[in-house]
């Protein structure tokens, strides 16, 4: 079967046309080309952690243990030990960020985006590395924008190449045995500050450990913009940390209650 051959058959809605493109449906990832302005991604930078601080001092004030339970919010979770997912205030320079973000990515596109999901992944020294998972099973991109150099093989992202074109592969991640042969497979690309990881919503993935410095990773989740029925329906409950009642923070479980 010839590249292109298979380049048709793992095609889904994203019209790719660049090597990138070509990269992206056969393994599932890839980085992009280009970069978001420095300045902006510093303060960017700077504002995600500022976010985050202000975020859990509301989930303090709520009753939860911010370190040692595992929460869930519309604005924040703790879904691991040291490593939260953070939706920001719509700042001007959020929305810019998420604008020239978006530009890079339609960039190499056929037809226009639109983002149903947007935030900040904040991972502190200390953070274990993920379990393989998939984000789930729809036909949607998640585009990583990282506010610090990564390196290749460092404490980024790993995937496992093709495993976006394994229909069980979210159900199997799991319960899979992650051997030295299996792990010989797994990739961690590098990506510069404000540059774009893309990747499959179905590939298989984890956040490598996290060790001597805070690691805040921007991202959005894109869909074609005349495609209406694919969402984001796993991420985010509707439960407002203002709104949290103690028998709300009581049923988050502790990590020590977690396997």
């Amino acid at each position: 079967c010839s590249p292109m051959l298979l380049l048709s058959a793992a095609a889904s809605s994203f019209a790719w046309w660049s090597s990138a493109a070509r990269e992206l449906h056969e393994r599932g990832f890839a980085t992009l080309p280009g970069r978001v302005d420095t300045q902006l991604v510093e303060h960017m930078r700077h504002a995600s952690i500022a976010e985050l601080e202000q975020q859990l001092v509301e989930v303090s004030a709520a009753g939860c243990d911010v370190l040692e339970q595992q929460y869930s919010f519309n604005s924040i979770c703790h879904r691991q030990r040291l490593r939260w997912d953070v939706r920001l205030s719509d700042t001007p320079e959020w929305h810019q960020f998420r604008t020239d973000a978006l530009r890079l990515v339609e960039a190499g596109l056929e037809q226009p985006l639109r983002v149903l999901m947007s935030g900040v992944v904040v991972s502190r020294s200390g953070a274990d590395g993920q379990r393989f998972h998939a984000d789930g099973n729809s036909e949607l991109l998640t585009c990583f924008v990282p506010l610090v150099d990564i390196a290749a093989d460092s404490d980024g992202t790993q995937f496992w190449p093709g495993s976006h074109e394994d229909d069980h592969g979210p159900t199997l991640a799991p319960t899979l045995a992650w051997d030295d042969a299996r792990m010989a497979e797994m990739a961690a690309p590098g990506c510069a500050a404000g540059g774009v990881l893309a990747f499959d919503y179905r590939v298989i993935h984890r956040g490598l450990p996290n060790a001597g410095r805070d690691r805040p990773v921007a991202y959005l989740v894109v869909a074609p913009e005349d495609d209406a029925g694919l969402e984001d329906a796993l991420n985010f409950p509707d439960l407002r940390v203002a709104d949290a009642r103690p028998a709300d923070v009581a049923a988050f479980p502790r990590w020590d209650e977690i396997d």
